[in-house]
């Protein structure tokens, strides 16, 4: 059994360095997840249920217009509504794509950045 006087001392580990690097990491797997999430094709089938339902109720939308469009202003407003259906099919279309790359781009730069943090704690630390 060695002597206390032998032992070599043991050094603490900061646990902002441990909660640093476990959040990086959380950031990375939750990255992984969401990229996996939408290159499936249940992610492409829901967007299209979704383009679909918003054109379904465009569609009544115009529907109820058309049958209120007995004046100038029932008119106007069912042009107004087509405008504003036909903005959403483009709107929607495109959205899809973009929030899925642009949800992934931010946790990857988030998950950069603790590194970045992790690391430069880590250094601080270093310094006698």
């Amino acid at each position: 059994m060695p002597r206390k006087a032998h032992r070599k001392p043991q050094s603490e580990k900061d646990p902002r360095e441990t909660l640093v690097k476990e959040a990086a990491e959380l950031g990375k797997a939750f990255e992984a997840a969401v990229n996996a999430a939408v290159q499936r094709p249940e992610f492409s089938e829901g967007i299209a249920q979704l383009n679909v339902s918003l054109r379904g109720a465009a569609e009544k939308l115009a529907e109820a217009v058309a049958a209120a469009s007995v004046s100038e202003e029932g008119e106007a407003l069912k042009k107004q509504a087509e405008k504003v259906a036909a903005a959403g099919r483009t709107a929607g279309q495109a959205s899809g794509a973009a929030w899925a790359k642009g949800l992934s781009a931010g946790l990857r730069t988030l998950a950069e950045e603790l590194d970045k943090f992790a690391d430069a704690a880590g250094k601080k630390r270093k310094k006698p």
